[in-house]
């Protein structure tokens, strides 16, 4: 999905509280106002958190850059361009995320340079030091596997005086210690309860490190993401750092070292994840399906973005945990298609008609694309190669003419078996449904195909209007369908987009 620093069209609008700056649901921000009205003024407001707070709203979007975006980022992409946008304000693209180069191909990050300098304030501050510990040891120090084993403690190395950590930081920057040898840990509070207080690593050294795409290997230590996102928010004037609730712990840790360096603090503010019953929001346990081939490859061109786009607003925006049935969300694509893509016939295993009174029928026969012109089937006759015979159908049935053309048409199902597949006995790649797909490689799609490619984008977005891939050809038949990538000139194939709607009494 495309986003440009305007914001998706239809994206979701979260209010901004102008007092405090966060964000809040329309009936929230409405008791809030209410209640400052009659205390007679706002307290707390965001101006006394940080001098440098700019009137003009700035988020960012800053994926991982270890695979492909995927459906989960579609509602962080309409939060923060959509946030952004509503308030007249903008979203940066900083595409960075924890810096470490054994995982990341091409990420962004603050020069490492100007990290080094604030890192070495914090060491003079005596808000840092380099540790020794090894994973056993750091468990302890946090009271166990659980952090309720016994009492939390720092170790020694945090007695350190300033130019002894000084040394040894640097000594880590020019490579005279080996991964896992040396760390360089936040001096936070221990003694919190927040497990994201408890000295976290702000830099290290690489376990296995490879060549950084700008620097190459001249530098042998990197930053974590718990110190790296804030300050980069922090440089990068991003007033609300709009992420999900899985981070909401880590906001304490946030505010902290803005704070101790005494630079411009941005406010973080959570929203649940989506999560779709049956499907695979991890980037990387979708990575693990690819190099298993239990999928063709990162890539689905079937769902259009403007139908993500409105299914993530009729969802709207709160902090719950809750999983999104399949049938809601397909029901949303349906909508969304219903009044945006053409109409044509498509018959995925064609069985050959006869029409006995054709004579009796005008030449022309205007019939609406909605309504099918119904034909009843008199008799039949047996397929002396096959042996197969039709069952009376319980639906009308798409037909198309003689001479229509043939298509490979990919019929996908549910991948998994359960609503869960990542608590699947046997993990998730045992809970693969060995019937997701059936393909058909020689339906017919009426002759009005070849007009319809000319049309692309369908429907006709912006996003896609830039990029006009083979899967922006998107029609309606029996139910909605898509070209798929792997098409040639010599074959089209088309994906499924969703289904048809389940009938609720049927058994």
């Amino acid at each position: 999905m495309a986003a440009n620093e305007g914001g998706p069209e239809g994206s979701v609008k979260p209010q901004l509280d102008e007092g405090t700056g966060e964000i809040a649901s329309k009936n929230e921000l409405q008791k809030r106002i209410q209640k400052r009205a009659k205390e007679g003024g706002c307290r707390g407001s965001r101006e006394a958190r940080s001098t440098n707070y700019s009137l003009q709203v700035i988020t960012r979007f800053s994926p991982e850059l270890n695979g492909y975006l995927q459906l989960g980022h579609a509602k962080a992409i309409a939060i923060n361009f959509g946030f952004a946008r509503y308030h007249k304000g903008k979203t940066d693209r900083i595409p960075f995320d924890d810096t470490n180069t054994t995982k990341e191909e091409g990420v962004y990050f603050v020069a490492i340079e100007e990290a080094i300098r604030w890192l070495e304030k914090l060491i003079e501050l005596r808000k840092s030091y380099v540790c020794h510990c090894q994973e056993a040891e750091l468990k302890r120090q946090h009271g166990g596997e659980k952090g309720k084993e016994g009492p939390r403690y720092r170790c020694e190395h945090a007695d350190q005086d300033v130019a002894t950590n000084l040394r040894k930081f640097r000594d880590m920057r020019d490579g005279k210690y080996v991964p896992r040898e040396a760390f360089l840990r936040m001096k936070q509070d221990i003694t919190n309860g927040n497990p994201e207080m408890w000295d976290l690593a702000a830099y290290r050294i690489p376990q296995k490190p490879t060549p950084h795409y700008r620097t190459g290997t001249q530098w042998k230590i990197y930053p974590t993401y718990d110190f790296a996102h804030c300050l980069c928010d922090s440089f990068e004037n991003i007033t609300h750092n709009l992420c999900i609730t899985e981070f909401v712990l880590s906001q304490e840790s946030y505010e902290w070292l803005n704070h101790t360096l005494g630079i411009y603090e941005p406010i973080q503010r959570e929203y649940g994840r989506l999560n779709i019953a049956g499907a695979i929001m991890r980037k990387r346990i979708i990575a693990d399906l690819v190099e298993a081939n239990a999928v063709r490859g990162w890539n689905d061109p079937r769902v259009p973005p403007g139908a993500i786009l409105a299914f993530i607003n009729e969802l709207g925006v709160t902090t719950s945990q809750t999983i999104i049935k399949t049938a809601r969300f397909e029901q949303a694509v349906r909508r969304y298609l219903e009044t945006s893509v053409p109409r044509l016939m498509l018959v995925l295993d064609p069985v050959p008609v006869v029409i006995e009174d054709w004579e009796e029928l005008e030449k022309e026969v205007d019939a609406p694309l909605s309504i099918p012109y119904l034909a009843k089937a008199t008799s039949f006759s047996q397929d002396p190669t096959s042996g197969l015979t039709k069952k009376k159908p319980k639906a009308s049935m798409q037909w198309v003419s003689e001479g229509s053309q043939v298509v490979e048409v990919r019929v996908q199902r549910q991948l998994f078996n359960s609503n869960n597949p990542k608590v699947a006995e046997g993990g998730f790649l045992n809970d693969i449904n060995p019937d997701n797909e059936t393909v058909y490689p020689s339906a017919l799609v009426e002759a009005a195909f070849q007009q319809l490619r000319g049309m692309a984008p369908l429907p006709d977005s912006p996003s896609e209007r830039e990029v006009p891939g083979p899967e922006s050809v998107r029609f309606q038949g029996h139910t909605s369908w898509a070209i798929d990538s792997d098409s040639t000139d010599d074959l089209t194939v088309l994906n499924r987009i969703v289904s048809l709607k389940e009938d609720s009494t049927k058994v």
